[in-house]
């Protein structure tokens, strides 16, 4: 046997195994192919199966979130009108006329004084409360309250000060007070159904 003879034999016995190997290997990637098909095949069947029976919670999961947005807007819009309410009643305060205004303060000066000495910090937008005014106040009342060289950033009132211890008249915060006492009663009468 001649050497071209044995290496004629080496490359076709070589080609022959190749070709075995090959034929194994694409007899595997198709069964691979195959068992993937029926794996995406079952996965697919089992997530529209979930997905049918989950569909009915889904969509009312939608709804309650849609439900509380609605909601939301509504309370959002409550909160508006009742802070309209008590805008227009802060205006009405700085629109009293003259007279009812001066009775006002009076009244709360005498509350809040009831120890016949302190000083008074008017609000920049005060417009009754000057040293003459209080002079007249201290007389009427026999009492000793000093007006403030200093004003607070306040629209209408004032703070009563003894010591230590304010005493907060501005129309701000006995808006606030009287908020917190019938906010609820002002939501019943605006939204009852």
């Amino acid at each position: 046997m001649a050497l071209a003879d044995i290496k004629k034999r080496i490359e076709t016995d070589a080609k022959n195994e190749a070709d075995k190997i090959l034929e194994k290997a694409e007899k595997q990637a198709k069964e691979i192919r195959e068992k993937a098909q029926e794996e995406i095949k079952k996965t697919q069947e089992e997530y529209d199966r979930k997905l049918e029976k989950e569909k009915p919670e889904i969509f009312e999961r939608r709804k309650i979130v849609a439900r509380l947005d609605v909601q939301k807007m509504k309370l959002g819009a409550r909160r508006k009108l009742i802070d309209q309410v008590f805008d227009s009643v802060l205006e009405k305060f700085q629109k009293m006329e003259d007279s009812e205004y001066e009775q006002f303060i009076k009244k709360l000066l005498k509350k809040a004084s009831s120890e016949g000495k302190g000083t008074v910090i008017p609000g920049k937008e005060e417009k009754l409360i000057t040293k003459e005014w209080l002079k007249k106040f201290n007389e009427e009342n026999k009492t000793d309250i000093e007006l403030s060289k200093e004003s607070l950033p306040a629209k209408g009132g004032f703070i009563y000060r003894v010591g230590d211890v304010d005493i907060n008249c501005t129309f701000g915060v006995l808006l606030d007070n009287l908020r917190e006492e019938l906010e609820a009663e002002i939501v019943k009468s605006l939204f009852s159904d």
